[in-house]
C-alpha cells in the first residue's frame, strides 16, 4: 500500500496482491487502493493471489476490488492471461512460454559434453545428486533474514 501511494507519479503497470499478507491483509489493501483511485481517477490492475482456493476467495477478491484472481502456485500461462483480461485497454502484453524453461541436452550431446566419458557424467551425475540437497538447505539457511524482511516489507512489482 505505502509503494503504491509513493509511486503514484510513476504508477506501476499492475499489482500483484498476495490475499494473506502479514501486516495488512490484501483484500483490505486491494480495497484501499480503490478507494484512494476514486479520488485520483486512476485504474490500476490488482491481480489477487491465494494460496489455498476456497469456495467463495474468488468472489470475495473481486468484490474488494480485484481485477483477476489466480491461486499459488502460480502457473506463469494462466498468470499472463490473467493480467491480459486484467487490461481494460486493451494493451497487449508481451507473451510468455507456458513452460519458460528451456528444455535440457539430450543424451547424445550431454555425452558429447564429457568427450563421450560415460563413466565420468555417471560418477559427476551420483556427486551432485548426493550433495544438492545439502547445498539447497545451506541456499534456504542464508536466504531466511532476507526472507523474512521481504515479507514484512510491501512488495514491489
Amino acid at each position: 500500500m505505502q509503494l503504491w501511494e509513493q509511486n503514484q507519479s510513476h504508477q506501476f503497470d499492475a499489482i500483484l496482491m498476495d490475499v494473506q499478507m502479514p501486516q495488512l491483509a490484501g483484500l483490505q489493501a486491494s480495497w484501499l487502493i480503490r478507494e484512494k483511485e476514486l479520488t485520483a481517477g486512476a485504474h490500476i490492475p490488482i491481480i489477487a493471489l491465494a494460496a489455498h482456493a476456497m469456495k467463495g476467495d474468488r468472489e470475495r477478491c473481486l468484490a474488494a476490488g480485484a481485477d483477476g484472481y489466480i491461486t499459488k502456485p502460480i502457473n506463469p500461462a494462466e498468470l499472463v492471461e490473467t493480467i491480459q483480461v486484467a487490461f481494460r485497454n486493451g494493451a497487449k502484453l508481451p507473451a510468455v512460454q507456458a513452460n519458460p524453461l528451456p528444455e535440457g541436452p539430450s543424451d547424445a550431446e550431454l555425452l558429447a559434453r564429457f568427450d563421450g566419458d560415460g563413466e565420468l557424467l555417471k560418477e559427476l551425475a551420483g556427486i551432485f545428486l548426493q550433495e544438492c540437497p545439502k547445498m539447497l538447505d545451506d541456499i534456504r539457511e542464508a536466504l531466511q533474514p532476507a526472507t523474512r524482511m521481504l515479507w514484512n516489507e510491501p512488495r514491489k512489482l
